[in-house]
């Protein structure tokens, strides 16, 4: 069975989620701000599709796209992606895993993406 670009994202997004929560709670912030990140441009490429009627290619592609036409989008990634970029080579404290985790909250809620808050 093929997915659909919108069930495959739908999926990544949930993988990417869950796999970002079970790091936040095991304290491991670095993985965490890595998925939380991924789950960030999954929701945004959902909106990007559902709006455009396809996927950016890159994140260059996904930038761009977002900062002329879906100013909230870039808003979230422009404020996300420095410690994203961070995780890779410096070590991630909780109040910046959090940060990210709260984004990815209000971006699921003003996108009208369900997410299970973890505890």
């Amino acid at each position: 069975m093929v997915e659909s670009e919108r069930e495959l994202l739908l999926r990544n997004l949930g993988e990417y989620f869950k796999f970002a929560e079970s790091a936040f709670r095991e304290k491991s912030y670095n993985v965490a701000v890595t998925l939380y990140f991924k789950a960030l441009v999954s929701m945004c490429d959902l909106e990007i599709l559902r709006r455009e009627g396809r996927i950016p290619s890159n994140h260059t592609e996904r930038f761009a796209l977002a900062r002329k036409k879906y100013q909230e989008l870039y808003d979230v990634l422009d404020k996300c992606f420095p410690l994203y970029r961070d995780s890779y080579v410096l070590r991630i404290e909780k109040d910046t895993a959090e940060f990210i985790r709260t984004e990815v909250y209000g971006l699921a809620e003003r996108l009208g993406i369900g997410l299970k808050k973890e505890r």
